[in-house]
């Protein structure tokens, strides 16, 4: 993955879990050719509140108008089910998934790589990126504790980069 056009090609939906303010995704959309779908989550109604704002500021279109990208934010819960009703609501799955800074503590690793694995393309070579700050006071999950919930789930992962105990990780089908 050496640019954005190995991840953003043709029709492609990006989805970007736990978006808090939405830095990651907004920037992913302004990135992205016209024809691109781009999905802001987090599961905190506060955050979504400043992220729909956010969204504004930027001059975004949450509709998808003469083929131009749209960009829309929603709740998601992590977990199987909450991810399968989301599915069910949003069409199809994502050929993107991104997120940064997702887990502080071991008992969301399980819900968040559930929501990996209903909501990531197989067909179309999905691939989840991931950031993750080791170094982060008060984290509790240690890399490990990812890998064995991605593999279980029947990821693979590759190490993108590492920087001054910020990793960036793929996982693919």
């Amino acid at each position: 993955m050496n640019n954005k056009e190995e991840l953003l090609q043709g029709e492609t939906r990006l989805l970007e879990l736990g978006a808090g303010l939405g830095r990651c995704g907004i920037l992913a959309r302004l990135l992205a050719p016209k024809t691109c779908e781009v999905f802001l989550t987090d599961s905190d109604t506060d955050a979504l509140f400043q992220l729909r704002a956010n969204v504004i500021l930027n001059h975004l279109s949450p509709v998808k108008e003469n083929n131009i990208a749209s960009i829309s934010c929603h709740q998601l819960l992590w977990g199987e089910n909450t991810a399968r009703a989301f599915l069910a609501r949003h069409g199809g799955k994502f050929d993107v998934i991104i997120g940064s800074d997702l887990v502080y503590v071991p008992n969301v690793i399980q819900p968040l790589m559930e929501t990996v694995s209903v909501l990531l393309s197989k067909s179309r070579n999905g691939i989840f990126v991931m950031a993750h700050c080791a170094r982060r006071q008060g984290n509790e999950v240690r890399l490990e504790m990812i890998f064995d919930a991605a593999e279980q789930a029947g990821l693979e992962y590759n190490l993108l980069q590492e920087d001054n105990d910020i990793y960036l990780y793929s996982f693919r089908w």
